[in-house]
């Protein structure tokens, strides 16, 4: 991991985001998508490894001072390597400098090695949101960071 970098997405960045997003999602969201996410002005970084992208997170303000993540995703064959960590703590401080007090998130009930990172972040549970995803019908569970307490 000594060679990995996390930076702004660049445009050359989203034909690699929407494999990793193919891989990684089975609503996976579509180039246009992708694009429009990385003109705006919300957080969208890549990681990436041997300047290879190997993941990325895409994060927005829901409503000042909340901050909602909305993706984070690693490439099967870079997984278990830090790399979401990595976006994490980095979203994280970018959240903090930038005056956010909560970052929330939804995961899959189904997602535990999601999940199990997040709570590693420290992100708690807060509820759960029934038949929230679709392809397959599953429920949401809620999660959030206190920033204020960090």
């Amino acid at each position: 991991m000594s060679c990995a970098e996390i930076r702004q997405v660049l445009s050359e960045d989203i034909q690699s985001v929407s494999e990793i997003e193919k891989l990684c999602f089975t609503e996976p969201w579509s180039e246009s998508v992708i694009r429009r996410f990385s003109e705006s002005e919300g957080y969208f970084r890549v990681v990436t490894a041997s300047g290879k992208t190997v993941g990325y997170a895409v994060a927005e303000s829901a409503a000042f001072p909340d901050f909602e993540l909305l993706k984070i995703a690693v490439h099967p064959d870079f997984r278990r390597k830090g790399f979401a960590d990595m976006l994490i703590r980095d979203m994280t401080d970018y959240a903090v400098l930038s005056g956010f007090e909560k970052i929330f998130l939804e995961v899959r009930e189904s997602g535990n090695p999601a999940i199990a990172l997040y709570r590693k972040n420290g992100f708690v549970t807060d509820g759960i949101r029934k038949n929230y995803y679709t392809h397959p019908t599953e429920n949401a569970v809620l999660m959030s960071l206190d920033l204020l307490s960090r």
